[in-house]
């Protein structure tokens, strides 16, 4: 299992919808998005390393 790919792809995957969130709206709200998106990444491997 390439674990550092998957978050490599996902990164960018956030990276790129947070930058059109933040193209719409402001930027606080771009920021906000990310660093849930972050946080939902860290929660997820957690899960997945168990």
């Amino acid at each position: 299992m390439n674990f550092s790919r998957d978050i490599f792809i996902t990164s960018l995957i956030i990276l790129g919808s947070s930058s059109i969130v933040g193209y719409f709206y402001q930027l606080q709200i771009a920021v906000g998005y990310a660093l849930l998106n972050v946080l939902v990444l860290l929660i997820w491997s957690k899960l997945a390393s168990r």
